[in-house]
């Protein structure tokens, strides 16, 4: 049996995911559009509801942040902290078999 590692980012939901979310049930509530930066911050899919949006915008895509490395005794992966987006709260290392 092999383990494999994998490397998991997940945003803060209390942050501007919070934020933007305030101003789009506000313009839901008023059957207004949404202005341009609630519908950039939501990828164009601000008309989905709320749950489906917390769903989607959970976890963070980290890839550009993470690299494998090895050497003779070990392996694993590295997570420059200075690549990380801004909203991102918790890394997590998951190890399954």
């Amino acid at each position: 049996m092999s383990m494999s590692t994998n490397v998991q980012a997940f945003r803060d939901m209390n942050g501007e995911f919070a934020r933007m979310l305030e101003a789009k049930k506000f313009c839901d509530e008023r059957k207004l559009s949404y202005p341009k930066e609630v519908d950039e911050y939501f990828q164009g899919d601000a008309d989905l509801d709320e749950h489906s949006l917390r769903e989607q915008f959970l976890e963070v895509n980290i890839s550009s942040a993470v690299t494998e490395y090895r050497d003779d005794y070990s392996e694993g992966y590295e997570v420059e902290v200075a690549k990380l987006p801004k909203d991102v709260k918790t890394i997590r290392f998951r190890n399954s078999w």
